[in-house]
């Protein structure tokens, strides 16, 4: 698991407005919102593993304004500059968020572990594929759609050099 201090986010995240899933996270939500609309899907839960600075959660949760949202992110740095009632579009919406990883998440059980849509972007690049054994089937069983976004290795040696 990589270690994502504030070394990490300033290093990888020194200009955020650019980063796809930041500056992009309305483009994001809209795309999402009306592939759902298409096939009369509800979304009433939501689940963000590994939310990051908050951009694109905020977003889904304004969007789609679910009686319950959950976020997890690993790092407490980035944890930290996210409040529950910064990403709360309206009070009956609960929100819950974790300071943990994505393996610990699907390793614990909770009430709270069924939601209609899932969001994991640039997630599963961190793991190992022992670790991806492990959550992808936690992964089938309580999230009913997931949207799912991994770089691929040409696109990350695109965003270093770009970075550098």
């Amino acid at each position: 698991m990589a270690k994502f201090d504030k070394a990490y986010w300033d290093h990888n995240y020194s200009d955020p407005k650019s980063m796809d899933g930041i500056f992009n996270s309305k483009e994001h939500t809209q795309y999402l919102k009306y592939c759902l609309k298409l096939e009369f899907i509800d979304v009433s839960t939501i689940v963000d593993l590994g939310f990051g600075y908050g951009n694109l959660f905020k977003e889904m949760i304004k969007t789609f304004v679910p009686h319950t949202a959950v976020g997890i992110e690993p790092s407490p740095f980035a944890f930290q500059k996210v409040k529950p009632e910064k990403v709360k579009p309206v009070k009956s919406t609960k929100i819950k968020l974790y300071q943990e990883d994505i393996l610990t998440w699907c390793r614990t059980k909770r009430k709270d572990n069924q939601f209609d849509l899932g969001l994991c972007t640039s997630v599963f690049q961190y793991l190992s594929d022992k670790e991806l054994k492990e959550i992808i089937p936690v992964l089938a069983k309580r999230i009913k759609f997931l949207y799912l976004t991994v770089p691929t290795d040409i696109e990350l040696k695109r965003q270093i050099e770009e970075l550098n």
